[in-house]
């Protein structure tokens, strides 16, 4: 709306003040209400980014054991620290980030089945230990 519409139409210059107020209110308003509304769709926005990334990283650890909880905690902080690129729901870098970690902690990190010493358990104590224990428990019970 401009003045020179309004002046155009017929209206006096005190009208005009009154409805240019009405109007420059009403502007106001609707900026307002555009610049919450611009600052709501960057919030989401930057949650939509975060929320990718982790089911990004998710993806990418699937694979990966651990030595304990704390261990997996201390890594994704680090990997959200890393702020690795994201890109089509992957972490572009996550096996280079993932060795390199590997390389300066790999006490955070299960054994792979091939590092893995098979433990080889021996009997202790009597040889006749399965007897033994039968005839105990048949001597509670009262058989012979």
């Amino acid at each position: 709306m401009k003045r020179e519409e309004l002046t155009a139409i017929g209206l006096e210059p005190e009208m005009l003040e009154k409805v240019m107020a009405l109007h420059g209110r009403d502007v106001e308003k609707h900026k307002a209400q555009t610049a919450d509304e611009a600052a709501r769709a960057e919030k989401l926005a930057a949650q939509i980014g975060e929320m990718q990334y982790s089911a990004a990283a998710s993806a990418a650890m699937g694979g990966v054991k651990f030595s304990s909880k704390s261990a997996k905690a201390a890594f994704e902080q680090a990997l959200s620290a890393a702020k690795l690129p994201c890109e089509n729901v992957a972490l572009t870098g996550f096996d280079e980030f993932l060795n390199k970690y590997r390389a300066d902690d790999e006490q955070a990190f299960e054994m792979q089945s091939a590092d893995k010493q098979p433990v080889i358990m021996r009997p202790t104590g009597s040889q006749n230990l399965g007897e033994m224990q039968n005839a105990a428990l048949r001597e509670a019970f009262g058989l012979r």
